[in-house]
């Protein structure tokens, strides 16, 4: 072999007669490979005035008086007043300037990168791979949109998913976006196999389902509500949840302006209350009445008592008009 593999540098024979000249060519070929940048990857017209050392890498269809003599994927320099070929081989990387990226050359063509990875081995499935405490994605100063960063997840089909995983062990155990559907969900799971919907907002109507995946008013929820308030406090709730009083205990309710409902889980008795601006007023009572509703100034509150005689248990709902003055 007279030349090297990869780059074809051409070896000194014995006795060879003007070695300088093949010394010459072998380091030409080396400065215009070596680091390599090419100005372009996408023009395809010989330049009528190029610089001393200009690099392009030719595309299909390129034409010129030199170019026509280069093969489709063939990096050109021009050096001494003329244009030089060289044909690349499989991972050659090349910095385009005008494209501002780098492409290889793999398969017989240039293109983008096909696989990274940053401390960790990317594969087939995961071909950007990150192996890092952190990782930031910040706005970009020197764009027409400065300021502003978004992540894009595109999918081909609205039967497809574009979500972000979150796992435990390399096994799924939550998700969020758009799994299967168009609708966007929160999901989550205790095996990386059996999953459950815990929010779903309808691409339709904007419609959000709690524990549905077909919401059908503003807010759809399959299943009880809670609303948990500090400790010793009732709660907006219709679950099965109850405050036990014993016999003249008392719990206090917030300050505020609405209704108040009380069920006495123990006799079955049932009362409405309408509060605001310190007053209670009680609408309506069922069966016996489980307690009495009284507002205490100091500090400004409703104070529910069980006058009952016994111990019982109680459930609160409250509907907030709005917040107390």
């Amino acid at each position: 072999m007279d030349y090297t593999p990869n780059l074809q540098l051409d070896y000194l024979l014995p006795n060879q007669a003007q070695r300088h000249v093949t010394v010459n060519e072998n380091t030409r070929r080396l400065d215009s490979l070596i680091q390599l940048a090419v100005l372009s990857a996408s023009v395809g017209t010989q330049p009528t005035s190029p610089g001393e050392g200009d690099r392009y890498i030719l595309p299909f269809g390129a034409s010129g008086m030199s170019w026509d003599e280069f093969a489709a994927g063939s990096v050109v320099s021009f050096n001494d007043g003329v244009w030089i070929g060289h044909t690349p081989t499989p991972g050659w990387l090349a910095y385009v300037v005008d494209a501002e990226e780098i492409i290889v050359f793999e398969a017989g063509q240039w293109g983008p990168l096909r696989r990274l990875g940053i401390n960790g081995a990317p594969d087939s499935s995961n071909r950007l791979t990150v192996h890092s405490d952190g990782v930031l994605f910040s706005y970009d100063s020197g764009t027409p949109e400065a300021g502003n960063v978004q992540l894009k997840l595109n999918k081909e089909a609205a039967s497809q998913t574009a979500s972000q995983l979150f796992q435990t062990g390399y096994s799924g155990r939550a998700e969020l976006g758009l799994a299967g559907s168009d609708d966007f969900q929160i999901k989550v799971s205790p095996d990386g196999s059996d999953w459950t919907s815990g929010i779903c907002v309808s691409s339709a109507s904007g419609f959000v389902g709690v524990g549905t995946t077909a919401p059908s008013v503003r807010l759809d929820v399959n299943g009880t509500i809670r609303s948990a308030s500090p400790a010793g406090q009732p709660h907006l709730t219709n679950a099965d949840s109850d405050t036990i009083l014993g016999p003249g205990e008392s719990i206090d309710i917030l300050d505020f302006s609405g209704l108040i409902f009380v069920v006495n889980m123990t006799t079955g008795g049932l009362a409405q209350y309408i509060c605001g601006g310190g007053m209670t007023e009680t609408v309506a009572s069922v069966t016996s009445l489980p307690g009495t509703l009284s507002f205490a100034s100091s500090p400004n509150r409703y104070v529910f008592t069980n006058t009952t005689g016994g111990a019982s248990a109680y459930r609160f709902l409250l509907l907030r008009a709005r917040d107390a003055a």
